[in-house]
Formats: structure tokens, sequence, C-alpha cells
């Protein structure tokens, strides 16, 4: 099924690391259009926007929908997808922060500061993309606001 965004893309907006394998990305991008990204454009609005992609350029309006949805996809993606990876590296030790002559264990609060830093920015992000549709909802007929399932600290956007 194609997405809106690839890992590539994704990789380019969040990390400004060139030595990071963008496929790291790849196992979170579904999920998270399924639950976050769907959600707040709603079920007709995102398979439109994805079937507009296929064929560009596209509109002003999808255009400025599209440029609202990379950074909020990208940054819930990098939520994911490094809460998933710090699930599966934890050792006895904790959470190993890498240097290039050695490793020591993170302390709790720099993981949780360093993971915290995603999650805000997929908050601001999605919550940007909710208010400009709701602002905006006369542009984009197929965008329904009272099927809006966004509320950011369960992933779900609710706007009333």
């Amino acid at each position: 099924m194609a997405n809106l965004l690839t890992s590539t893309e994704i990789k380019a907006i969040v990390t400004p690391v060139v030595a990071f394998d963008p496929s790291f990305y790849d196992g979170s991008i579904q999920h998270i259009e399924d639950t976050v990204i769907k959600c707040i454009l709603t079920k007709d609005l995102y398979e439109d926007l994805l079937a507009q992609l296929q064929f560009p350029p596209l509109s002003a309006a999808y255009q400025a929908l599209y440029d609202l949805v990379k950074p909020a996809e990208a940054y819930a993606v990098a939520f994911e997808a490094y809460g998933k990876d710090l699930e599966r590296k934890i050792n006895n030790q904790g959470a190993m922060e890498n240097f290039t002559q050695y490793s020591k264990s993170a302390t709790e609060e720099s993981t949780k500061r360093a993971i915290s830093k995603y999650k805000e920015r997929e908050y601001f992000y999605c919550s940007e993309l909710g208010y400009f549709l709701i602002e905006n909802a006369s542009s984009y007929p197929l965008f329904d606001v009272d099927k809006i399932l966004y509320e950011p600290n369960f992933r779900r956007f609710f706007p009333i």
C-alpha cells in the first residue's frame, strides 16, 4: 500500500545525520498513518490526498495540506520508531548513550528528554494540522470536522 511519506522523506525532516539508515522508520509509517494521520484528516480526505499524490502536481489547497502533513507524520513516525527501538535496546544497565570512544548508561531523565522532543514536535505539528483543517474546512469538501479523532496524549484529536 502506498504511503503519504517515504522513510527517506521522514529522515530528511527529522534528522540531519547523514549516515542514518532511513529504513529504521519503515515499520512505523503505516501504523502512524492509520492511527494518527488518517484520524486527523478523516478517511475520505486521507484517501483522496493519497490518490492526488500519485498524479502530481497537487492543487494549491492540497499542497498547503500536504506541507502540514509532512512534519506531523514525520515526527509521529520518529516518536513511534524511537520508542520501539528504546524498548529493544534497554539492557540491565539502562539505555546506552553512544559515544565514539566508549558507551555509558543513559539516565532515565536523559532518555525521557530525548524521546520527549519528538513527542512535543508530534503534538505541535498534529495540532497545527487539525486546526488548519478546521479553519479551512470549506477548501476541503471531503473533510468532515465531526469525524476528527485525535487527542495528543492518546494520539486522538477532539477539537471542541
